[in-house]
């Protein structure tokens, strides 16, 4: 009788809705959603405005300004 645990199913990277994301990270730029409809700001990335519904996104690149007042770290065991 073996005790192996199942394995989990592993999502696949990059996922396609945060592929230019991830992409541009590779030339050091720092791209975010905006929504064509209402022009919400969307993160995190994803198919559709959280606002709206709307599947018309475009991608911009940040201008590298701002202020971090906050973050999280998130862990999962393994």
């Amino acid at each position: 009788m073996t005790t192996e645990k199942p394995l989990r199913p592993q999502p696949q990277f990059p996922e396609p809705d945060t592929e230019p994301f991830w992409e541009a990270t590779k030339d050091h730029e720092l791209k975010y959603q905006t929504c064509d409809k209402c022009g919400e700001v969307i993160f995190y990335p994803r198919a559709h405005c959280n606002a709206c519904g709307s599947l018309d996104t475009t991608w911009n690149v940040s201008k590298g300004e701002g202020e971090v007042y906050t973050f999280s770290v998130i862990m999962q065991s393994r």
